[in-house]
């Protein structure tokens, strides 16, 4: 059984996953994880995991929250948030 961590304890994970260690030049086919984050004022989604399940869930998020939008439909990739 997993041991739990004492009341009132705060546990802290990286923000960015590990760089990859091949790249291929295009960030949805380099091995590894990613980070993204929805640009759009207001809609604060994000995502991480593998890169083919990010780009999957990158469509999807745009088809169902954005498709009718006129702003421009920005993703930010690995972007780290202060």
């Amino acid at each position: 059984m997993a041991s739990l961590a004492p009341a009132r304890t705060l546990i802290v994970a990286p923000r960015l996953p590990d760089p990859p260690k091949e790249h291929t030049g295009n960030p949805f086919t380099t091995a590894g994880d990613v980070v993204a984050d929805c640009d759009l004022p207001g809609c604060g989604w994000h995502v991480m995991g593998p890169r083919a399940a990010v780009k999957k869930a990158i469509d999807a998020h745009r088809r169902a929250e954005h498709m009718s939008s006129q702003d421009p439909f920005v993703i930010l990739l690995n972007n780290p948030r202060l």
